[in-house]
């Protein structure tokens, strides 16, 4: 089976594909039972990279390379940079490695380059991604302790923080403007989806001319390019 269909991907096809629309029928408990080996081991496997987050008494997680609770912990400016230079990459990445090749913008329309599997959510999971990237600028609404970038660097000019606070509701808004997939949205009603498009293009526009140019951080090719 591809790639995506293993793991957390296999879970998905096992649950949600046409083909095994029912795992209550006589014969099914094979597929049971490799279900049910499946969820144990993505469990243990993130149950694992919380802890290295984390950490314990013995070593610290590699969270407190950011926050300064390590030992070899990154000067401030630096985790500063890394977490920008990642926002950078990943929000170029959904606007033209994944929309802008699926809608066709620069060349034929490729709906494979919309990362989806058997359940149909690619819309909710790229909402959830925008969440993130939410939360790593504004910082986490449940944790008030959770200062995002937009709060820990003071330098930021308020109409620069009010463009990229809006890009990002503006985003938000428009995802939510897509009737279900955005590959079936695409395929037939293709416009709310360029709405999103045209809301990530600038929330990037924003982020890496505006956001990099105010606090000082040093964009490569590589950071924009997605190649490395």
């Amino acid at each position: 089976m591809p790639a995506t269909q293993r793991g957390i991907g296999a879970i998905e096809h096992l649950l949600f594909a046409e083909s095994n629309n029912s795992l209550t029928t006589q014969g099914a408990a094979v597929r049971c039972g490799y279900l049910k080996a499946l969820t144990s081991v993505a469990h243990e496997e993130i149950e694992g990279i919380l802890h290295d987050w984390d950490g314990d008494e013995e070593s610290p997680g590699y969270a407190g390379f950011f926050d300064g609770s390590a030992n070899s912990s990154l000067h401030p400016r630096v985790a500063e940079a890394e977490v920008v230079r990642s926002l950078v990459f990943l929000v170029r990445t959904i606007a033209n490695m994944q929309l802008g090749a699926a809608l066709g913008v620069d060349a034929e329309p490729d709906l494979m380059a919309i990362p989806s599997g058997a359940a149909g959510h690619s819309r909710d999971d790229l909402s959830h991604q925008l969440l993130g990237i939410s939360e790593m600028y504004r910082g986490a609404e449940s944790d008030p302790q959770a200062l995002g970038i937009g709060h820990i660097v003071g330098q930021l000019p308020p109409e620069v923080d009010s463009r990229m606070t809006a890009a990002i509701e503006s985003a938000l808004t428009a995802i939510d403007g897509v009737d279900g997939s955005l590959e079936s949205a695409i395929a037939g009603n293709p416009q709310p989806v360029r709405n999103v498009y045209d809301s990530f293009k600038e929330l990037q526009r924003v982020l890496n001319t505006e956001e990099v140019s105010v606090l000082g951080v040093s964009v490569g090719f590589s950071n924009t390019d997605g190649d490395s």
